[in-house]
């Protein structure tokens, strides 16, 4: 059970974008905040210009996505939400049918300099925290660029499921999350349909990023494998 590993512990949450805390973990955060000392969460990506499926103005679009963020993260419980101000794989001129690739070795150059710089972010963040840092499931570009800063840090980690791309295992690029999770200790939290019910409730408060066709493959991977966390 994932209470011993973070009992009166400080946790800092890493969420490439203002919603995939929200998709991946929604439903076990209540527990999760019952048994630990303080919570923050940092938004990476922060800076966004993609909503209700299109690329659109990037202060209008980080303004909703920052809105909607803090409306359900707040119905969560008390959770300090930070936000780094890196723009997002869009605003950085990646096209969308680039976004989802099978590792680093596939990030444009400027992309690969960003994980300098964000190590050195995260850098700043105390040491005595535990870190929830995304496995990489799905490929997607920023959630790569993410979990590879975050190798080099000393803090204690705890990688989460990437949810809704790990409802899909017959993708090809979740090779790059079964490969950083391969060695490492699991964690499986069963789940009530209470949570599921949590947890979907939550998700489509991100109205600028939800699709109802989320909703049964994520009911269905957390029915089975409840909620995934490695250290």
């Amino acid at each position: 059970m994932i209470k011993k590993y973070i009992n009166n512990r400080k946790l800092t949450f890493l969420s490439p974008h203002y919603d995939d805390i929200a998709f991946s973990l929604a439903g076990l955060m209540p527990l999760i905040l019952e048994n630990v000392d303080t919570c923050e969460l940092i938004n990476v990506f922060s800076n966004s210009n993609f909503i209700y499926e299109r690329v659109s103005h990037i202060k209008l679009s980080t303004h909703l996505r920052k809105n909607e963020d803090e409306i359900a993260m707040s119905s969560l419980g008390p959770i300090d939400l930070k936000y780094a101000g890196f723009d997002e794989a869009l605003v950085r001129n990646n096209k969308r049918s680039s976004l989802f690739i099978q590792g680093p070795k596939h990030l444009k150059k400027t992309d690969l300099l960003l994980i300098s710089d964000l190590t050195n972010f995260l850098l700043k963040v105390p040491e005595d925290r535990i870190m929830f840092i995304p496995a990489g499931f799905g490929g997607h570009t920023d959630h790569i660029i993410l979990h590879e800063a975050a190798k080099p840090l000393p803090h204690c980690k705890i990688y989460y499921s990437d949810l809704p791309y790990a409802t899909d295992d017959i993708l090809y690029i979740n090779q790059y999350g079964i490969r950083s999770t391969q060695t490492k200790k699991k964690i499986s939290v069963r789940v009530t349909s209470t949570m599921i019910s949590l947890h979907l409730q939550v998700c489509k408060m991100y109205k600028t990023q939800f699709r109802e066709m989320f909703a049964d493959p994520i009911s269905k991977f957390l029915k089975i494998n409840g909620y995934q966390l490695w250290m």
